[in-house]
């Protein structure tokens, strides 16, 4: 019972003391700080409790940036705003990454008509901002005529004016390939 209320406290306090959020104000410990001012000049090396004065004296926090230096650094910065605009940032980021791979499956026979609603399809797709990958499968007696079907890919291809990410890749009787914007 002792070793698990034990582990709990110092569970929390790892958890604490692996916050995210840099020393603001009065939490900064350090004697003297390195100071940016709130245009973003060096103030120069400083003691805690000046930069402290003047930051108040701007309505601005004092942002201890880079606890690791030797003196730390400190900068004089409206705080809130410095937050809401690195978690914008996140978010943003975030958002990028969650690119989704769209998938057009054409086969050997795939008719004009059909060929232009693919087509229509993936630039939808690619103004979305998704990546793109093409499949065609080849079905009974087609397998023999593989190369008809790779020039296939390459005229879809060509009609959207893309390039292989990759060299086209076969699995069995399907042939794979993402495409990328042409540089």
């Amino acid at each position: 019972m002792f070793r698990e209320k034990f582990s709990r406290i110092l569970s929390f306090k790892l958890v604490s003391i692996a916050s995210p959020h840099l020393p603001v104000n009065d939490r900064i410990r350090a004697p003297r700080v390195f100071l940016i001012d709130e245009t973003g000049k060096p103030g120069g090396e400083v003691e805690t409790s000046v930069a402290l004065r003047r930051a108040e004296e701007l309505n601005l926090d004092l942002v201890l940036v880079g606890p690791q230096a030797n003196p730390p650094v400190a900068k004089i910065l409206d705080y809130g705003k410095y937050k809401y605009e690195e978690e914008r940032k996140d978010r943003k980021n975030k958002a990028k990454k969650t690119q989704d791979i769209k998938e057009i499956r054409i086969s050997y026979n795939t008719g004009a008509g059909d060929l232009d609603v693919k087509f229509k399809q993936a630039q939808r797709f690619l103004t979305e901002g998704h990546r793109l990958k093409l499949r065609l499968k080849l079905v009974g007696r087609e397998i023999a005529f593989k190369d008809k079907g790779i020039e296939q890919l390459d005229h879809f291809r060509d009609l959207l004016g893309l390039e292989y990410e990759q060299p086209i890749q076969r699995q069995g009787k399907q042939f794979t390939v993402l495409l990328k914007e042409k540089k």
